[in-house]
């Protein structure tokens, strides 16, 4: 038998480690370069995250200013406390100090350009290395707000015909120890007393016309002298309406209304179909607005039909919801008669682009007087309360109304502008 000599084993054992030791190097190479992958993939992606962040924090504080801007004007968008609750639960990252904001206005497209800036050290770390020095992360959010400033509003002198119900319904009681038509001679003589550039006329009626006042400049002091008379019998309110464009159509066409008050269905002139026609023929084919009061009382069941014959002129049906107004006791009257009168009084448009109509009906806009030194108030509601909600728009004329008569009196006389900021705030593209 023939062996492997000894000195044969001992050559061949040096390459042999030599080998062996060659694949550990590679192994040892290769495993470093995937945990260094795997810790740089690691940290991308931690970036990526802490970019996120960021980026909602922005976009969170974006739409939060804007949302306070609308509701509580200029000035309040820039201190951090106002809006901090609108967005503190809704950000990932939170925010020890106010993000930088920016505000633009460009005329051409009449829109708001807020924008909101984050930018923070990056709070991600490498793996056996630490945090890399210098790195940030930045994040970006612009929110766009349609807004319009308006210096004029239209004051063409309205004429204004009072068609009220003198039938005999109109005796019973409205509490506070007055009549209906007791409360409504309140009201008329509350209205005058403003002194408001209207020209009013008037037309009484019950089964027929019981007395009219042409339409003037100078027609207060007769209107206070008729409405002095009692009621009558039945209610022909065709009637009352035919005579107020009558009275109407000795005028220019310009500014024309109607107002008409009643505490029940007619019965009289072709009832409900001739009070509807009526209506029709003074929005159609007279140039006129339809205004119409309902005195309530229990199981009138007028309210259909009030809201039938009310909206603005040109308009073929009515039933327009910001021409119809009612009042169930006699303080509601009176100030129900003040918000009629100034929304005809005084309007301000029209807004383009068009308010966004809302699921609810209601149009998102909010207005503010801006005095000469660019401070910002709300304007008021006709009861003279700070409301930025409290004016009303026409969807027909793209028209604002502006419901309190000394809001409008600073506009007029360039104290203040009118800055309306209306539409949910959106994301630029």
């Amino acid at each position: 038998m023939v062996g492997t000599p000894l000195w044969s084993l001992g050559t061949k054992r040096p390459g042999w480690h030599r080998q062996r030791g060659a694949t550990s190097i590679i192994v040892v190479v290769f495993l470093s370069l995937i945990i260094s992958a795997m810790a740089l993939a690691w940290f991308v992606g931690r970036a990526a995250v802490h970019k996120h962040e960021v980026q909602t924090a922005a976009d969170s504080v974006a739409q939060s200013a804007a949302l306070v801007l609308q509701r509580d004007g200029m000035g309040f968008a820039n201190r951090i406390e106002t809006y901090r609750p609108a967005w503190e639960g809704n950000t990932i990252s939170q925010l020890p100090t106010l993000p930088a904001l920016d505000m633009r206005y460009d005329a051409a497209t009449k829109l708001l350009n807020i924008t909101a800036t984050v930018d923070r050290p990056l709070q991600a770390q490498v793996p056996g290395l630490g945090q890399p020095p210098g790195l940030r992360v930045r994040g970006v959010s612009q929110v766009q707000v349609h807004l319009e400033e308006l210096t004029d509003v239209n004051r063409n002198i309205p004429k204004l015909v009072l068609v009220l119900d003198y039938s005999g319904s109109m005796d019973a009681s409205f509490g506070g120890g007055q009549t209906r038509l007791q409360a409504l001679r309140s009201a008329v003589n509350t209205l005058l007393d403003m002194n408001l550039e209207i020209h009013y006329g008037l037309v009484l009626y019950s089964d027929d016309v019981l007395g009219t006042v042409a339409v003037s400049d100078n027609s207060v002091a007769a209107i206070r002298g008729a409405i002095g008379r009692g009621s009558a019998n039945m209610t022909c309110s065709s009637c009352g309406l035919n005579r107020a464009g009558e009275l109407l159509r000795a005028t220019d066409v310009k500014g024309r209304h109607v107002l008409i008050v009643s505490d029940g269905l007619p019965n009289n002139g072709g009832g409900t179909g001739g009070m509807t026609t009526a209506a029709d023929r003074l929005r159609m084919n007279d140039d006129t607005t339809v205004l119409s009061l309902e005195i309530k009382s229990t199981g009138a069941g007028l309210e259909a039909v009030m809201k039938r014959v009310a909206g603005p002129k040109g308009d073929p049906d009515g039933n327009d919801p910001g021409h119809y107004f009612a009042a169930s006791n006699s303080a509601a009257l009176r100030d129900t008669f003040r918000e009629i009168v100034a929304n005809i009084l005084c309007t301000a448009g029209p807004l383009a682009p068009a308010p966004v109509r809302q699921p609810d009906g209601s149009y998102l806009i909010y207005t503010f007087l801006r005095d000469a030194g660019g401070a910002e108030s709300p304007v008021h509601d006709q009861h003279g309360v700070s409301n930025p909600r409290a004016a009303s728009y026409d969807q027909a004329t793209q028209m604002l109304r502006i419901p309190y008569a000394p809001d409008c009196e600073k506009i007029v006389d360039r104290a203040a502008s009118l800055v309306v900021r209306y539409d949910q705030p959106a994301f630029s593209q």
